[in-house]
């Protein structure tokens, strides 16, 4: 189990790196991916409700990734909107964070609603914006594991506070780390030109 997170970890930082500086290059496979998490996720805490047997949620958790994939890639504004929300939740949890008040998930909740109605209407901005911010938060998860949190980085993507509650004294560090590679994914990507695997395509 130790060497298939430690795997998870690696993977995690790689494909991070990718989303984070070409995610609007490579969006339809990026749709795909965000389309899988979110079905996969779905159908796991779905299931865990009625069964505590780890084959059977895995099971279930790669039938709701291939739902939400084919869906994803299927109806465009649905993935859109999925990927916009994954950014906002995210987004949610460090303006949580920072201003440390109780009930934090609304905020997660209303972020995520917002950004994902505006990746509809602002494709382009909001997809290298969603993008550079959900790389590198796959980017920092799977590298702050190897400083020994021992947390898995699928399970921040459900709560992001796993990793501040385990880092106090570098709370700061992880933000920061955050805010710091979500920038320059940005920068990266608006910077470039040339042909697109993106919002044109998806229409």
């Amino acid at each position: 189990m130790f060497e298939s997170q430690r795997a998870f970890a690696i993977f995690s930082i790689i494909a991070g790196a990718i989303v984070c500086f070409w995610g609007y290059r490579i969006f339809k496979v990026v749709l795909g991916i965000a389309g899988f998490i979110a079905g996969a996720v779905l159908f796991y805490y779905f299931g865990a409700h009625y069964t505590a047997n780890m084959i059977v949620l895995v099971i279930l958790a790669i039938f709701g990734g291939m739902i939400g994939a084919s869906l994803s890639m299927a109806f465009y504004y649905i993935g859109l909107f999925l990927l916009g929300a994954l950014a906002g939740w995210q987004l949610g949890f460090l303006i949580a964070t920072a201003i440390n008040i109780e009930f934090v998930i609304i905020i997660p909740i209303i972020a995520a609603a917002v950004v994902g109605i505006l990746a509809c209407f602002f494709q382009k901005p909001i997809i290298i914006i969603s993008t550079a911010l959900i790389g590198a938060w796959s980017v920092v998860t799977g590298g702050f594991y190897f400083f020994g949190t021992g947390i898995i980085p699928t399970d921040l993507f459900r709560d992001p506070f796993m990793l501040v509650e385990s880092l106090r004294e570098t709370n700061p560090v992880v933000i920061l780390a955050w805010i710091a590679l979500s920038i320059a994914g940005m920068i990266f990507q608006f910077s470039c030109r040339g042909p697109l695997n993106a919002g044109e395509e998806g229409k």
